[in-house]
């Protein structure tokens, strides 16, 4: 579903999990006249206080604690944190009666005009991140770079424009459930991280995956092929594979 500015009007919005994409989810669709409520399975207290006086600012809609994720049916939308899953049973529940789940990242893809750049790997993806960034303003170009670096792809959607480049780091918790990739994927060494959240490690492996999975033909995947858990991406792209 590509969403646009006006679908989120007046919608009633649940943003589940209050950090810095929470706020930055908060703050975007705050402008859009949109029914806002903020969701944490974390109590009021243990809230990052900054995050939590910027957020009170844009709604008085907050639900703490273990009942976070009581009536989601009654939303329009769920933006999910990327430490969120998202396939947990209320979500799932949610869809079947018609609610979209999407995130911040999801948002951005569908919104952004600029060409973008997705980074990920086990190590390595923040400072290749900032590398290709800085590459890219020493020829010249206007270029964007956020995501799981620490600056959300939201707070900057508004001065993109067609001609610039985004590069962004992508986690696995980002690209679990993506429905489109980057116009140029980079896939550094992929071994093993995260299960403490992830199942196993091919839900890890397969949750990154989604950075090449829905290329096209005219796009590029850039793939360190030394390592067995990124070698096997080539196979999952339809770009042009470097």
């Amino acid at each position: 579903m590509i969403i646009s500015m006006l679908d989120f009007k007046e919608k009633n919005i649940a943003i589940v999990g209050l950090g810095i994409e929470g706020l930055s989810s908060l703050k975007f669709l705050s402008k859009e006249s949109a029914n806002l409520s903020v969701r944490d399975e974390r109590e009021e207290r243990d809230i990052d206080q900054e995050i939590l006086k910027e957020a009170n600012k844009l709604t008085d809609d907050f639900t703490f604690g273990q009942n976070y994720l009581e009536d989601l049916q009654k939303y329009n939308f769920i933006v999910r944190s990327p430490s969120v899953r998202p396939d947990i049973p209320a979500f799932t529940e949610a869809k079947r009666g018609g609610v979209e789940i999407t995130s911040n990242m999801k948002i951005f893809f569908d919104l952004c005009p600029a060409k973008i750049i997705g980074v990920t790997g086990t190590k390595g993806k923040g400072t290749t991140t900032s590398l290709i960034g800085e590459m890219l303003k020493a020829s010249g170009k206007k270029v964007f770079v956020g995501g799981n670096i620490g600056h959300a792809p939201l707070d900057f959607i508004e001065e993109v424009k067609n001609e610039d480049w985004v590069v962004l780091e992508m986690s696995s918790f980002q690209l679990m459930d993506m429905e489109k990739s980057p116009h140029v994927a980079v896939v550094l060494m992929v071994t093993s991280e995260h299960l403490d959240w992830h199942k196993d490690n091919q839900e890890y492996i397969n949750a990154k995956t989604n950075i090449v999975s829905h290329q096209k033909p005219e796009d590029y995947a850039v793939i360190n092929v030394d390592y067995l858990g990124s070698s096997g991406f080539s196979d999952k792209t339809r770009a042009k594979k470097v």
